[in-house]
């Protein structure tokens, strides 16, 4: 006869035998708080295949991401110009 965590049933009545992974993400650790996150917290967007992307086991909104990126661009782009008025100026 198989022992009980063969059968899928509970060893000590609430134990059963899963992997650290798993353990780990059913718990209330920060990995468990985000792993169970399904949308942006800045934007709302769903967290799925095509706007999400992958970094160093981090994942973030690809359109917070495009939206940073043109934020930058456009402080880039003014101080620029602001560098180009000072030179015609002087």
């Amino acid at each position: 006869m198989p022992p009980d965590c063969e059968k899928g049933r509970p060893l000590a009545g609430h134990l059963l035998p899963v992997t650290p992974r798993i353990n780990t993400l059913r718990g209330r650790s920060f990995s468990a708080i985000n792993f169970r996150k399904t949308h942006c917290g800045t934007c709302g967007t769903e967290y799925d295949l095509l706007n999400t992307h992958f970094h160093r086991g981090r994942r973030d909104c690809r359109a917070c991401g495009r939206r940073r990126v043109a934020k930058y661009k456009a402080r880039l782009r003014q101080g620029a110009e602001l560098a180009a008025e000072l030179g015609r100026a002087a």
